[in-house]
Parts: C-alpha cells; sequence; structure tokens
C-alpha cells in the first residue's frame, strides 16, 4: 500500500517553466498565493508565488525527482518511512497475537 507524500522544493524560474509546459495539459484552477496547480497522475503539483514548488500524492517523488540533484535519497518523506516503521511494529503486534492463539 502507496502513502501519500509531500515533497516542497525551491525550483528555479527555468525549472518552474519547464515542469509547467511538461504537465501543462493537466493544468487545474489555481489557489490562493500559486502561480499554477497541475494535476498528474496520482500527484497534485502547485507551484506558489513564493518560489515553493510542492508534489503531493503517492507518485510526488517521481515527479520531483526529475527537479532534484543528487539531494534525492534524502527527500525519503517522513510518513513513508513511519509508514516503515509502522509495517514492522503491526508484523510484532501480528505475532504476539498469534502465538497467544496458539496457547
Amino acid at each position: 500500500m502507496s502513502t501519500n507524500q509531500i515533497i516542497t522544493l525551491k525550483l528555479s524560474p527555468a525549472d518552474e517553466e519547464k515542469l509547467y509546459h511538461l504537465f501543462r495539459e493537466n493544468r487545474c484552477e489555481a489557489p490562493p498565493y500559486a502561480k499554477w496547480q497541475l494535476r498528474p497522475e496520482n500527484c497534485v503539483i502547485t507551484c506558489y508565488e513564493s518560489g515553493k514548488t510542492v508534489f503531493q500524492g503517492k507518485d510526488a517523488e517521481v515527479y520531483a525527482s526529475a527537479f532534484t540533484k543528487q539531494e534525492s535519497s534524502s527527500l525519503m518523506p517522513q510518513a513513508a518511512t513511519k509508514s516503515a516503521q509502522a509495517t514492522t511494529s503491526d508484523r510484532s503486534a501480528y505475532a504476539q497475537r498469534s502465538s497467544k492463539r496458539k496457547m
């Protein structure tokens, strides 16, 4: 099961333009303080007047990765890390319940 991710990047004006032109057919109404918003598959990309661009959704890292340099390993969203930790603890809890039922 994939979790939703949120990635915020500060893109150059050239990269903002490049991103916009790549997915302009997915443009939708922008929220307040946004230059534009795009909704490609499994992601919402919002470019704000502040210069920040926010990628949200289960494929956020896929879309953002084209605009990250070598920092991509540090982009692992905390939600995904917490999800992996929860899966490990869920397995432990399941194993404990299973062993109690056998008694």
